[in-house]
């Protein structure tokens, strides 16, 4: 009653008890009229501040089977608060927009087109105004625009976002790891020379890559008559003591082809054996060893050896050769923690690193690239690249190949072709040389996109590289490409045919294509993708399950011929030299789909998985939520969907059962789904198209 009388202040101490109650979501009705009000009377920023508090409550008490239907309502309210702020008479204040902005984001994303007209409001004076982490974060939200081609176009966007690029500048705010990367891609897509200039100059400063930590000297003074004694930094004070002989047997040891184990064992011997008679090897060495013992798995066994580095070949600051060579050890310490897994471990030795006044080597930020997979699944794994090599340049390291081979492999695979190119004409104009890797790399990406004509010139501009390696991926690539894509029999046998005339020969992956090939590409010969499997034992390789599950998918799915692909796939389970995969059990749950058989059969294939221990991927579910689609069995097909963990779950999952939920009518269901998908950390590509199924 005091809300509609637009007396606010009479209600505020009903509020209070409101707030000093736990959280429901029915609390998000008054919480909006409470905020509508407040922006009535003028108090805009204080009425959403109140509304973000209470809820990140309700969010808070709210269980995760609950999560989807009030993240809906609180985005509904939101919606209501900013349509009626925007009506508003009053001038929307710059505090008061970000209140907005930030309630939008805290509840999983922007609403559009809110969040665009609330942008578009802010000038030069209001940006002024704003906080350090206002204009940090109105600076994602403004990059985040003018990177989203589904975003309408805001003529003032590219002009706003210069001006918050110069209030960072002016007022020295260092931006977080991951507002760099927006800032640098948006530079990149919306090509303001003069801002590309400020941002570099400003974040990029010409200094010296490596600035050494020469302890502070006591001043002494001297008689006029007596000369000052000159400082060598050049002196190895420990070269009296090095073995460089015994240093070479190690390293040497280390580097045989032999097991392992084995040669880290005797190689540690004789390293015991040299520090026992007072000597010590090269510090090269000691890194040598550490990623040894990395590559065995022991972690254990590399800091021991960086503690007797440490009592051996103390680090000090005032010559050049120990300077150099603890940069060498370390860089060891933090690969070696890369390829466990330990990124934490990896970060604080880094962290060592730059206290001395140096940093990581380029093939060690290019595995802080390479082992982002194995720390999770739900994030932007390009976008962490992008920010990682961001960091080794602004820590003064001078990119190698293989670095911006690990960046452009992660672009590639986000689908970000632009990113992809930029970073290749990069590194050809540092007059870094494209590997056969990094050329395989673009050929692979441009492929994804469907870019036949230059991922051929590309190609073809490999090929006649002088320093070019020939290596099976390359030619995979653009076998698979013109296999699944243009489906072109007769260009994927040429390139199969061109690989061989190289010299390289096919590989487990070559012989799935070749099956692909004859088996699914018109004409159809079966017999000639059966002989493949001849063919590959002739070559003294043993078929795997994803052989035969080419010819199961392909008797099933292409030829119609449900009995046949049973019989095989009956065969293969039975045959104990054929180690049983998922793939074999989603080729057989497809030609299940393809012959309208789910019902029949689908629930007896999935116990005998389970029987047998076989793991269910997100690829089975995929197929099981398509059958049962089919069959318009939306509860089998969710079963299945719950079937497989969040944290496993690809967009492709997600995009299935969409699908299934609007094929059965019930979008509401759809929604909740995408909501989830949305809320995964996608790359926006993957993201928007998920999203675009329920637009």
């Amino acid at each position: 009653m005091h809300l509609r009388n637009a007396n606010v202040e009479a209600a505020e101490p009903y509020f209070r008890i409101l707030e000093s109650a736990p959280a429901k979501l029915h609390f998000v009705e008054p919480i909006t009229m409470r905020t509508v009000a407040f922006i009535g009377v003028g108090q805009a920023e204080r009425g959403l501040v109140q509304a973000r508090k209470m809820f990140g409550r309700i969010r808070d008490q709210t269980s995760e089977t609950n999560m989807a239907e009030t993240v809906a309502q609180i985005d509904e309210a939101l919606e209501l608060i900013g349509t009626f702020m925007l009506k508003s008479a009053a001038p929307i204040q710059g505090e008061a927009a970000m209140a907005m902005l930030t309630a939008m984001i805290e509840n999983g994303g922007l609403i559009a087109p809110i969040a665009e007209h609330i942008v578009a409001r802010l000038g030069p004076d209001h940006i002024s105004r704003l906080g350090a982490g206002g204009v940090e974060m109105l600076t994602r939200v403004q990059a985040g625009m003018l990177l989203d081609e589904s975003s309408p176009s805001d003529i003032a966007g590219p002009a706003r976002f210069g001006c918050l690029l110069e209030n960072i500048v002016s007022r020295s705010l260092m931006p977080s790891a991951e507002t760099e990367t927006l800032i640098e891609r948006t530079l990149i897509n919306i090509d303001r020379a003069e801002l590309s200039r400020l941002w570099n100059s400003y974040r990029y400063p010409s200094t010296p890559a490596f600035t050494p930590v020469v302890p502070l000297q006591q001043p002494v003074f001297v008689a006029p008559a007596v000369q000052p004694v000159t400082f060598d930094d050049s002196f190895d004070p420990y070269a009296s003591r090095t073995d460089i002989k015994g240093s070479n047997v190690i390293n040497d040891l280390l580097e045989r082809p032999s097991q392992q184990v084995k040669r880290t064992s005797e190689a540690l011997t004789k390293f015991r054996n040299m520090r026992r008679v007072g000597r010590v090897p090269r510090m090269f060495t000691y890194g040598k060893l550490i990623e040894s013992a990395a590559k065995e798995n022991n972690l254990g066994l590399a800091h021991d050896i960086l503690e007797m580095a440490k009592q051996d070949v103390p680090y000090d600051a005032r010559y050049r050769v120990v300077r150099f060579g603890w940069q060498q050890i370390l860089d060891h310490m933090i690969a070696g923690c890369l390829n466990i897994g330990r990124r934490d471990l990896a970060a604080r030795y880094h962290q060592d690193l730059l206290d001395m006044g140096a940093a990581p080597s380029a093939n060690t930020f290019g595995l802080y690239i390479t082992t982002l997979k194995e720390t999770t699944k739900t994030f932007d794994e390009a976008s962490e690249a992008v920010k990682i090599f961001l960091r080794a340049k602004s820590e003064g390291v001078e990119p190698s190949s293989f670095l911006y081979n690990a960046l452009i492999g992660k672009l590639g695979k986000a689908r970000r072709i632009d990113d992809c190119l930029f970073y290749f004409a990069e590194m050809r104009n540092l007059g870094i040389r494209p590997t056969s890797v990094t050329y395989g790399t673009i050929v692979n990406a441009l492929c994804r996109v469907s870019d036949e004509k230059f991922a051929e010139e590309i190609f073809e501009e490999m090929e006649a590289c002088t320093n070019y390696k020939p290596r099976p991926a390359p030619y995979h690539s653009l076998m698979q490409f013109f296999l699944t894509t243009k489906r072109d029999r007769s260009k994927v046998l040429s390139y199969y045919e061109r690989m061989r005339s190289q010299g390289i020969e096919p590989t487990v992956h070559t012989f799935k294509l070749l099956i692909d090939t004859h088996a699914t590409l018109e004409p159809i010969n079966m017999p000639a993708a059966e002989a493949v499997l001849e063919e590959m034992k002739l070559a003294g390789i043993q078929p795997e399950a994803v052989h035969y599950a080419s010819l199961i998918h392909a008797k099933g799915c292409v030829m119609h011929d449900l009995a046949g692909s049973r019989a095989l796939f009956d065969s293969v389970v039975s045959n104990r030299q054929v180690r049983l995969q998922p793939c074999i059990y989603q080729a057989m749950f497809e030609s299940l789909n393809a012959n309208h058989a789910v019902t029949a059969s689908a629930d007896a294939l999935l116990d005998d998985m389970l029987m047998r221990r076989v793991d269910f991927t997100p690829y089975i579910a995929n197929a099981l939520i398509h059958g049962w689609a089919q069959e318009a069995n939306v509860t089998k097909a969710k079963q299945a969907f719950e079937r497989v963990p969040l944290s496993k779950r690809e967009p492709s999952t997600y995009e299935a059962m969409v699908r299934a939920c609007l094929a059965a009518e019930e979008r509401g269901q759809a929604k909740q789904v995408v909501r989830e998908a949305l809320g995964r950390g996608y790359p926006n590509a993957v993201a928007g198209k998920i999203a675009d199924l329920v637009r």
